[in-house]
This record gives structure tokens, C-alpha cells and sequence, in this order.
């Protein structure tokens, strides 16, 4: 990220607006692409040991059984239709009955 910063940095200090040379591409978007080439190095590069591996699966399944635990305990509370069907109870319950609609005046009810 800060080489990336760097990079953006000062592109935009010599060329404020756009880098002709490079088809009008701003410096931030040069610094993007610096970042990723660092990224994709910095992945190539460094290898992960078996226990790193084994902590992130453990990690990924620990949240995955919780999901499972909360959708197996209320299976309706998790999907679409059950949700907007308490969304609209709950706006049945607030609103108010006794509120009409203003009346028009006899005069405006011949015009509409």
C-alpha cells in the first residue's frame, strides 16, 4: 500500500491531471496497479506452512458451524420472503387505523 501511495504521490505532483504518455491515466491509478504487481510478487513469494493453512480452515469453519447452529435453530428466519412478511407486520402494528385520508371538497370531488 505505500509503495502504491508513494508511486500516486508523486505521478500526481509532476502531472496533476493526467499522464499523457500513458493514455491519460491518472497517478492514483498507476499507484493501483503498483500495488497489485507488489500483491501478486508478495503472494508468489512468501509460502504459507501447513499450520498457517490449518489455523485458516479452522477459522472458516468455526464461522460456518455458527451459521449453520443459527439456521437449523429458526430455518424462516433467513430468508427473503420471512423477512419482508415481519417487516410488514410490524408496519401493520404501527400504523395508526383512526388516520383517513383528507376529504376532498365536494367541489374538488367533480373535478378529480
Amino acid at each position: 500500500m505505500v509503495s502504491g501511495f508513494i508511486v500516486a504521490m508523486v505521478l500526481t505532483w509532476i502531472y496533476p491531471d493526467d499522464i499523457r504518455a500513458l493514455g491519460s491515466l491518472t497517478g492514483g491509478i498507476v499507484g493501483i496497479v503498483v500495488n497489485l504487481a507488489v500483491y501478486l510478487g508478495a503472494a508468489m513469494l512468501v509460502k504459507t506452512d501447513d499450520v498457517e493453512k490449518a489455523r485458516v480452515a479452522e477459522m472458516f469453519r468455526s464461522g460456518e458451524d455458527r451459521r449453520w447452529r443459527k439456521r437449523r435453530a429458526d430455518p424462516g428466519r433467513f430468508t427473503r420472503r420471512a423477512n419482508y412478511k415481519a417487516l410488514a407486520e410490524e408496519s401493520r402494528e404501527k400504523r395508526q387505523p383512526d388516520l383517513q385520508p383528507p376529504r376532498l371538497a365536494p367541489r374538488m370531488r367533480s373535478m378529480a
